[in-house]
């Protein structure tokens, strides 16, 4: 078997869980929080987020953004953390409405 072929299988079964998670996940919570961003606007920073996620990754990078920012190497490790855009991108989101 080809391991490109098994890869582009893959990787479009998994498609249908990145569209479905954030509406799932929207659709439960959104409505509790009330937020001044659209479903959209958030649909659409949550589906950038679990396209860009494993299952472990995210944690750990959770972890790491929210440690305290003493040191240099801390704040550059954090700008680097993508639970910190997707906070920022909430933020964003709900400032500009």
């Amino acid at each position: 078997m080809s391991s490109l072929a098994y890869f582009l299988f893959k990787d479009t079964i998994d498609h249908f869980n990145t569209v479905i998670k954030p509406a799932v996940y929207l659709s439960m919570f959104y409505f509790f929080t009330n937020p001044r961003s659209t479903f959209a606007e958030n649909y659409f920073v949550l589906f950038c987020l679990v396209y860009c996620v494993t299952v472990l990754l995210p944690v750990v990078l959770t972890l790491i953004a929210t440690q305290p920012k003493d040191s240099e190497f801390m704040k550059i490790l954090t700008n680097l953390c993508y639970p910190k855009w997707a906070l920022e991108g909430f933020i964003i989101a709900n400032a500009e409405t």
